[in-house]
């Protein structure tokens, strides 16, 4: 729960949310350049981003080296920490490119009305943006989750569900129990555990989606501007 939950429906998808509005802000350079890095870690194959990831974390990698103490092994001492993180990074790709093209569908007009009223940033962001892009958060976290839900590979090339069973995740678990282990018949009941909790995921981001069809999100925005 906590890799699918905290590094896709909330990681992933809070970090895509910072990554669209930085971008309305920012230059079109640096828009284009964080873009254009959020979309490649979101095409990099789930093995490429592994090894990445492994070989920054591990001893005598990027990131102990950042903090002073080459032998110290991140990866080791927060497996679960670190392999949400790479999740969050390789999805945070497509979750700004929902909101990229759900900011773009707010109504200049509502903007330009709450500027006039002195409304500021903090308020505009809370009161103005966020409402709208309801849909789009939820279908969002839905989409995230489904994907995370699946992302055996990542987990499984970084730690193989270890150390002592910190990162065996249900895919994980399923496939140790089968191939590992011998136990064929208990790793089908835990695949078909996975079939059925996958298929209401994604039963759940489909009605979410008809529910915020296009003609009815815009019926939506006009009573909320003659409101």
């Amino acid at each position: 729960m906590v890799f699918v939950v905290g590094s896709g429906a909330f990681g992933a998808t809070v970090l895509g949310l910072a990554l669209a509005l930085l971008m309305q802000k920012a230059s079109g350079v640096v828009g284009r350049a964080v873009s254009g890095m959020a979309i490649l870690a979101w095409n990099l194959p789930p093995i490429t981003i592994a090894v990445i990831w492994y070989a920054a974390t591990t001893s005598g990698g990027t990131f102990p080296r950042i903090l002073g103490d080459t032998n110290h092994d991140l990866l080791y001492a927060y497996p679960m920490l670190v392999v949400s993180i790479a999740n969050v990074w390789s999805l945070a790709g497509l979750s700004m490119i929902m909101f990229s093209a759900a900011l773009r569908s707010i109504p200049t007009e509502m903007v330009e009305a709450a500027i006039l009223e002195n409304a500021s940033a903090t308020q505009r962001l809370f009161r103005l943006t966020l409402p709208m892009l309801k849909p789009t958060i939820l279908m969002s976290a839905l989409l995230m989750t489904l994907l995370t839900f699946a992302n055996f590979t990542l987990v499984y090339l970084m730690t193989g569900g270890g150390p002592d069973n910190q990162t065996n995740i249900l895919p994980i678990y399923s496939y140790l129990q089968g191939f590992k282990f011998h136990r064929l018949g208990y790793s089908a009941l835990l695949g078909n555990v996975i079939v059925l909790l996958s298929s209401a995921l994604g039963l759940a981001f489909v009605l979410i989606a008809r529910q915020y069809r296009p003609g009815q999100v815009r019926k939506n925005k006009l009573k909320a501007m003659s409101a």
